[in-house]
């Protein structure tokens, strides 16, 4: 499998590929749909995606007097994070969760989880964004506790290549008062920075799964594969939907070859299950790898035929292309024979708008 090399950036909407395309993963089972466009907080969506790697993501990286605070003990609940906001747009928080005090059961506080793979100076703003919307749900709800809201604690993980340098609250960036304080700056948008690349591998998570997830996350944001992140990476890709997308991911994204991959399965457990789980492994790295390279060739054709017949091809469709599943290609290569125009080309697909 060649290599890949990304462009991080604010929109990580360009990927620059040797090799490999948009292919969607086929080893008996259903195929897994194409990933989003920002291909980055997918991955993460992902991963918190499971409120039990979610808990062993914050057991692992929360600040004690938080842990102890917070019943993590219990699996938190994971709550809807989506909105609308003033101009139609839809926004979303990574993942919202409602956790239980320790001292008091019938209270409740909300971690908004929060990714970023690109240093992006709106992050408090964005934050108290998250906070007011929970809390005026909260109002809405009735689900207040002796009249007031919720405890609500950001947390921002970070997986970019330089140092992170937004302010850490708005009071940082708003004009002071008349008495040289922010007086009228509330909520703060004080936020728990985890930054992955100040963190040993070790000290990633506990749990396979979530370690293997952060893996790839940090191997995105360009921390060097090392013999110890690839076995993290490749003790989660197991026989599980999260395997599944895990595997998909690091065959699209990652600058990880396959003889990596199987240098790392040769240093796992080579008891008679794990030898038969990991030449199991083996079949669906080559599969997946083998559909990349169909896909490959669909892209480059559809990429030909539709500059012969529109002229220059926007990056975006580009890319969009390359993040496609077999099945959307082959329905986008039909139609490129009738269509007037791109717009009704990537139109073409049921239930979906052209964009």
């Amino acid at each position: 499998m060649s290599k890949r090399n990304e462009d991080s950036g604010a929109t990580e909407a360009s990927a620059n590929r040797k090799s490999g395309g948009g292919a969607t993963v086929r080893s008996g089972r259903k195929s897994d749909t194409a990933l989003p466009f920002r291909k980055h907080d997918a991955l993460f969506r992902q991963i918190v995606s499971d409120p039990e790697r979610a808990q062993a993501l914050l057991q692992d990286h929360l600040q004690p007097k938080y842990v102890g605070w917070l019943d993590l003990d219990r699996v938190p609940e994971q709550v809807e994070g989506s909105a609308i906001d003033g101009k139609g747009r839809a926004t979303q928080a990574d993942a919202i969760f409602r956790i239980r005090l320790r001292a008091d059961a019938e209270k409740w506080a909300f971690v908004v989880l929060e990714h970023k793979s690109y240093v992006d100076a709106r992050t408090p703003l964005q934050l108290v964004r998250y906070m007011a919307r929970i809390w005026l749900a909260a109002i809405d709800e009735g689900n207040l506790t002796g009249g007031r809201l919720p405890l609500v604690i950001p947390v921002v993980i970070y997986h970019g290549k330089g140092n992170w340098t937004p302010p850490r609250s708005t009071e940082e960036i708003v004009e002071t008062g008349p008495e040289g304080r922010n007086l009228f700056v509330c909520p703060s948008g004080n936020y728990i920075l985890i930054d992955l690349k100040a963190i040993s591998p070790a000290q990633w998570s506990r749990d396979p799964a979530t370690r293997a997830g952060i893996a790839a996350l940090a191997l995105a944001g360009g921390v060097a594969l090392s013999e110890e992140t690839a076995d993290m990476l490749v003790a989660g890709l197991v026989d599980s939907e999260f395997g599944h997308y895990l595997l998909n991911y690091t065959v699209r994204h990652l600058n990880v070859t396959q003889d990596d991959l199987n240098a790392a399965l040769q240093r796992q457990s080579t008891d008679a299950r794990d030898g038969t789980q990991r030449e199991a492994l083996v079949m669906t790295i080559a599969e997946t790898l083998h559909e990349e390279g169909r896909a490959e060739g669909k892209v480059e054709t559809f990429l030909r035929q539709a500059k012969l017949k529109f002229g220059a091809i926007p990056r975006s469709m580009a890319t969009r292309l390359r993040d496609a599943s077999n099945e959307d290609l082959d329905r986008w290569l039909d139609a490129l024979i009738t269509a007037d125009d791109l717009e009704a080309v990537f139109g073409s697909l049921p239930g979906r708008r052209s964009s």
